[in-house]
């Protein structure tokens, strides 16, 4: 199976190759709802980390920081490669 991925600076979509047909992968949260695209987020608390749909469910949680347009953030950093 052939998938495109658009990482976006809010949203991340997924699609397949089927056929000259580009449909679009869905992402399931617990509850069961589906969404086209993928949070790209990521919340922190301490030494904890979620990510996409887990990390927008802590948006408004206390103690959770929301990290997002993290892509914006990276491109700026330029080619030199940094660890923590």
């Amino acid at each position: 199976m052939l998938l495109g991925i658009d990482y976006g600076t809010t949203r991340t979509v997924v699609a397949a190759v089927d056929r000259g047909n580009y449909p679009l992968a869905s992402f399931q949260t617990v509850d069961g709802d589906t969404h086209d695209w993928y949070p790209s987020l990521i919340a922190a608390r301490g030494d904890e980390c979620q990510f996409g749909l887990d990390a927008a469910s802590h948006q408004d949680a206390p103690g959770w920081a929301l990290l997002q347009s993290f892509k914006q953030q990276l491109a700026m950093l330029g080619p030199t490669l940094r660890t923590c």
